[in-house]
């Protein structure tokens, strides 16, 4: 866009005399739609919180982070309703104009108002009929922190102590972010651990990624921060309020998880290009790598035996570190879902527990027998609360704990079982909520209904450029929720041990040996047929004279993908840059098939500094900075 309409430089905007400016929400709304193809699940739930609880801003009002995902939904639904060719056609428009209003008046024949108005509009249609669907957050669970009462936009990452009676997270109630320790049953703050974002020791509590949690004895914290120019993980002493920094210095380090047998802790470290599972001896000092590759990991949770860790990561089937080819590249890989994996903390053996397409899964939580896992997953479009244990036959199945409208975060389950915390984006914050009993819900269903996002998600990844299978919608949602019955071999509930092999298939129930290991699939041709059948409309059937004999240009042009990578979209390739020599540079790799660096030296003037207060009517007053 800064070429397309400002020429790319500060010079060429006063040579010219060029007055554009773009409101927020169409610069980044623009982005957001473009490289997410279309809408996203995280919008979508976004959106649907935003408008039962009534706080979308009208579109001219949009900004600070609502113009990140209200304008991706706005030119969502701009290309839902009235074309993606409508979208090129207006940028050229607001550049031969050079007026954002103009251009869509001429594009559209209606303002941006009332375009905005249309789309609120859109909005309360999609979402509303929810409400008689789903149930409400409050409606399930106890809120243990209030955002409009106390203040504080972020109360996250919640973790119960060994003993139950309390808990810690972290909040920026009193502006900055803190960590505080509170009771489980009224979320009353017993007291303020951490005072964070004031000094060199606290300068970050990574709270996109956040690191906390408590002692076996429940007498120390362990939590993950910037500390200088490095994550450290701090040792905190919840009486004295003595702190010890261990000895490990990286990049980044994320998600702490203190073993429930007290001499080890685990977390996702950064160094350089690489993020793995890691493994500290608290007793010995030492180190020990769990992974050591290209994928994500996430959210490592400690079996109560100390044995194994349950994790997050979007390694697909890449379980094995020889199993991954030696040219394989991170960029050409669809790296978007996440699934639920276990790692033996011995022998380092990973193995994959869930396969749900287009899905995110993560933040399990075992019960103490080890018989019961408590995970959070999208699969029908927003984050719920599922629960993976074995029926009466050994079988093992999935249901869902919970039916919200407001997607769920962060679970955290007590070593009885008998409470559960969690976080929920509620009223345009985040909030803490606690459930009694979470083992024996039952809310007498399988699956949850799907949103209408769901069941079009492919519709809109086409609308906007991805090269995805346009299958029936309700045939989407059975295959995902099919490829996630995954069957494990269950614990003995005398030692408490956690399960040792999770696999697909059916288990013998007396020698607990897999039967058919063999994955639920979909058979694409199976399906349209018993689609064609119940509609009566079978293609063998029907008759000369029904058929269409239309032909489209081009119908006979035929184009392969065969000698394209595993896992990467056609889409992504672009035959300008493969194809052409020009592009293929030379000598660019070191011998083990990473980058090879060199020592640019950036030369950087800013040609304007501009800074200022404004005041939006919405948002109140805020601070306007640029730097061109």
């Amino acid at each position: 866009m800064n070429d397309m309409y400002y020429g790319g430089s500060i010079q060429n905007i006063i040579s010219k005399n060029i007055s554009l400016a773009f409101p927020l929400w169409f610069t980044e709304g623009m982005a957001e739609v473009q490289s997410r193809y279309g809408l996203d699940k995280a919008t979508d739930m976004f959106m649907r919180d935003a408008t039962i609880n009534n706080y979308v801003p009208p579109l001219e009002y949009i900004n600070g982070y609502f113009a990140y995902r209200g304008g991706q939904s706005f030119f969502a639904w701009l290309a839902d309703t009235y074309g993606e060719d409508k979208i090129g056609i207006l940028m050229n428009n607001v550049k031969t104009f050079g007026d954002v209003d103009m251009g869509f008046r001429e594009t559209f024949k209606i303002s941006v108002e009332n375009l905005g108005e249309k789309w609120e509009s859109y909005l309360k249609k999609t979402y509303w009929p929810d409400l008689k669907i789903r149930e409400e957050v409050k409606d399930f669970s106890k809120q243990l922190t209030n955002h409009e009462r106390d203040g504080g936009s972020y109360n996250i990452a919640p973790v119960i102590s060994p003993d139950g009676q309390s808990f810690a997270f972290i909040s920026n109630r009193d502006d900055l972010f803190d960590v505080y320790i509170a009771k489980t049953k009224t979320g009353e703050i017993i007291e303020k651990v951490i005072s964070g974002n004031n000094d060199m020791d606290f300068e970050e509590l990574h709270i996109l990624t956040p690191g906390l949690s408590w002692s076996p004895n429940g007498r120390k914290l362990a939590i993950s921060v910037k500390s200088g120019a490095s994550d450290v993980i701090y040792i905190i002493d919840i009486n004295s309020g003595d702190k010890e920094a261990l000895p490990l210095k990286f990049d980044g380090i994320f998600y702490v998880s203190w073993s429930p047998v007290g001499d080890k802790i685990a977390f996702v470290g950064n160094r350089g290009e690489k993020s793995n599972l890691y493994l500290y001896d608290l007793r010995s000092g030492k180190l020990d790598p769990l992974s050591d590759d290209i994928f994500s990991d996430a959210n490592p949770t400690w079996a109560f035996d100390g044995k194994s860790l349950f994790f997050t990561s979007d390694r697909g089937d890449y379980v094995e570190g020889t199993k991954i080819p030696k040219d394989f590249k991170m960029w050409e890989y669809d790296y978007s879902n996440t699934d639920y994996y276990r790692i033996d903390v011995t022998t380092k053996q990973i193995t994959r527990l869930s396969s749900t397409e287009e899905t995110k899964e993560g933040y399990g939580q075992i019960s103490g027998d080890g018989k019961k896992i408590l995970y959070v997953s999208d699969i029908n479009g927003i984050n719920n609360i599922y629960l993976r244990e074995a029926d009466s036959t050994g079988k093992i199945t999935n249901r869902p704990i919970t039916n919200s409208l407001s997607p769920i975060d962060q679970i955290s389950l007590s070593r009885d079982g008998k409470k559960l915390l969690f976080v929920s984006l509620y009223k345009g914050a985040y909030d803490i909520f606690s459930i009694d009993n979470p083992l024996e819900i039952d809310l007498g269903m399988d699956t949850l209904v799907p949103t209408d996002f769901v069941l079009r998600m492919n519709e809109y990844e086409n609308k906007f450029g991805k090269e995805t299978k346009l299958t029936d919608s309700v045939d989407i949602v059975k295959m995902d929720i099919g490829r996630d019955s995954v069957t494990y071999t269950l614990a003995d509930s005398l030692n408490n041990s956690v399960p040792d092999s999770i696999n697909t298939g059916n288990i013998d129930p007396e020698t607990g040996a897999v039967i058919d290991s063999s994955p639920v699939t979909l058979n694409p041709e199976t399906s349209e047929s018993v689609l064609a059948d119940s509609l009566g409309n079978d293609p063998d059937n029907i008759s000369d004279k029904q058929k269409d004999s239309l032909k489209y240009y081009g119908d006979d042009i035929k184009i392969s993908f065969k000698d394209l990578p595993k896992n990467v979209s056609s889409s992504r390739k672009d035959s300008s840059y493969f194809e052409n020599a020009n592009f293929k540079v030379a000598d660019n790799l070191n011998s083990d098939g990473s980058f090879k660096i060199k020592n640019y030296k950036i030369k950087f003037t800013p040609d304007l500094v501009y800074g200022n207060a404004t005041y939006a009517s919405f948002y109140g007053v805020q601070e306007l900075h640029r730097l061109l």
